[in-house]
C-alpha cells in the first residue's frame, strides 16, 4: 500500500475530465460557503450537510474512475438517496464537535483571568498544567473525531453500511493503516505548498486531484466501488 501512488493515479483521473472536476467542486463549495454563511448556526449546518455532500462527490470521482467523465449532478446523490444514513452521521459528529467548542472555552476562561495581557502573562498561563491537559483532551477529540469520519459516509454510500456501522468501520481502519494515512497526509501537506508556487493556480490541479486521491485511499483499503450510483438516466 503506496499512499504516494494515490496521488499519481488521481492525476491521472483528474486528466481525463479536468472541467468536470473543477464544475462539481465549484457546485459542492458554492454550497459549503453558503451554509456557513447562516448567521449562528451556520457550522451546525456545515456539518450536518458535509457527509452528503461528500457522500455525492465520491460518488462523482468513482463515476470519473469507471467511465472516465464526471456529472455535475452527482454532488446530490447523498440527498437523493442517502439522506437520512448520512444526516445521521452528521447528527452523530455534533456532540462530539461540541465537546471540543466546550474545552476550548474553557481554555479561554483560563487565559482571560489574567489581569494583564502581555506575553509574558500568556506565556506564564500556557505552562499552567490544566490549560496544557486542556490542549491534550482537545487534541485527543479532534483525533477521535477525524478517524470516526474520515471513511463513514463512503461506508454508507458505497457498502450500504448503517450510520454507527460506518463510523466504527472508520475508526478500526484508521487505527489499523495508521502509517499509509500519516504518509498520505504529508504528502498532501508537501503537494499543497507545491500548489501554492504559482501565484496559488496550481491550487485548480491540487484541490481536485486531492479530492480525488482520497476515493483511491479507500479503494486501498477497503476495495473499488465496482457499481454507478443512478443520479441520471
Amino acid at each position: 500500500m503506496r499512499a504516494g501512488d494515490w496521488f499519481k493515479e488521481a492525476f491521472q483521473e483528474f486528466k481525463k475530465d479536468p472541467l468536470g472536476c473543477l464544475l462539481i467542486l465549484l457546485i459542492y463549495s458554492v454550497i459549503t460557503f453558503s451554509t456557513r454563511m447562516i448567521p449562528k448556526l451556520g457550522v451546525v449546518f456545515e456539518t450536518l450537510l458535509h457527509p452528503l455532500l461528500i457522500g455525492g462527490l465520491m460518488i462523482g470521482w468513482n463515476r470519473l474512475r469507471i467511465q472516465g467523465e464526471v456529472r455535475a449532478g452527482d454532488v446530490f446523490y447523498g440527498f437523493q438517496n442517502k439522506a437520512k444514513e448520512l444526516f445521521t452521521i452528521g447528527l452523530l459528529a455534533l456532540p462530539i464537535l461540541g465537546s471540543i467548542v466546550a474545552v476550548m472555552v474553557t481554555l479561554f476562561f483560563l487565559t482571560t483571568r489574567l489581569e494583564r495581557f502581555d506575553a509574558a502573562a500568556m506565556a506564564t498561563a500556557m505552562t499552567d498544567p490544566l490549560f496544557i491537559f486542556g490542549l491534550v483532551v482537545v487534541a485527543l477529540i479532534i483525533t477521535c473525531y477525524l478517524i470516526l469520519m474520515l471513511f463513514a459516509p463512503l461506508l454508507v454510500v458505497f457498502k450500504d453500511y448503517k450510520p454507527w456501522q460506518a463510523m466504527k468501520e472508520s475508526a478500526n481502519a484508521c487505527m489499523k493503516h495508521w502509517w499509509p494515512l500519516t504518509v498520505y497526509s504529508l504528502w498532501a501537506v508537501l503537494w499543497f505548498f507545491v500548489a501554492l508556487i504559482p501565484l496559488g493556480l496550481g491550487l485548480l490541479v491540487f484541490v481536485p486531484v486531492a479530492s480525488i486521491s482520497f476515493l483511491k485511499a479507500y479503494g486501498a483499503i477497503f476495495g473499488h466501488p465496482t457499481q454507478l450510483a443512478k443520479t441520471e438516466p
